[in-house]
């Protein structure tokens, strides 16, 4: 009983295990320019991704310009917002479509944040992460199978500029599994206990 109940415990260790559907890292471009940033993103899961957007937070800042420098073979790439130009079509969403976006395949980017009065550099991490009383920066995934899933930016991503930030997103949605199974071991053990009982008696 009690290895049954150890096997049971590590099955409802492996449902609670964090997943890592899509990988996002982000990173300073050069020793430099602190508001270029390189943008890697990852399919690590069973699901195909159709879109990703990621605001700004601090709204006295924008994405100036979103350019893709590496592409996984099959993977189609859509710009939305902002554009390709230096001090063009800013916006305060940075937003991509994608078709064929399906596990294992990558994308890279290189991003230019800057203020919405001039182009004067500002730090990243202080645009996108920590903003006071006001919202940081949100990141969001659409899946093929819906819905989408939403994260949060935290407040501390730590202040070393020149490190870079991972962050993982998973559909939210229930995805159907090894989660169920400890509950249906934990139901044969009391049915079996219960039958027990009564041949006993």
């Amino acid at each position: 009983m009690l290895r049954f109940l150890v096997v049971l415990a590590a099955l409802t260790g492996l449902a609670a295990g964090a997943r890592a559907d899509f990988v996002l890292t982000m990173e300073r471009k050069s020793q430099t320019t602190v508001d270029s940033l390189l943008f890697t993103g990852l399919n690590n899961g069973p699901e195909e991704i159709t879109g990703l957007s990621l605001t700004i937070g601090d709204m006295s800042k924008n994405f100036d310009y979103a350019r893709i420098t590496t592409q996984s073979s099959g993977l189609g790439i859509t710009l939305l917002s902002p554009d390709t130009l230096n001090n063009a079509g800013r916006s305060d969403v940075l937003e991509w479509s994608f078709t064929g976006f399906t596990r294992s395949r990558s994308f890279g980017a290189d991003i230019d944040i800057d203020r919405d009065t001039g182009s004067a550099t500002v730090d990243w991490q202080t645009t996108l992460f920590n903003n006071g009383s006001l919202a940081n920066a949100q990141l969001t995934v659409h899946w093929a199978a819906g819905p989408e899933s939403s994260v949060i930016l935290p407040d501390s991503p730590g202040r070393n500029v020149f490190a870079p930030y991972t962050l993982s997103v998973s559909p939210s949605r229930a995805v159907p599994g090894p989660a169920s199974l400890p509950l249906l071991l934990l139901g044969g053990i009391g049915s079996a206990c219960v039958w027990r009982r009564k041949r006993q008696t």
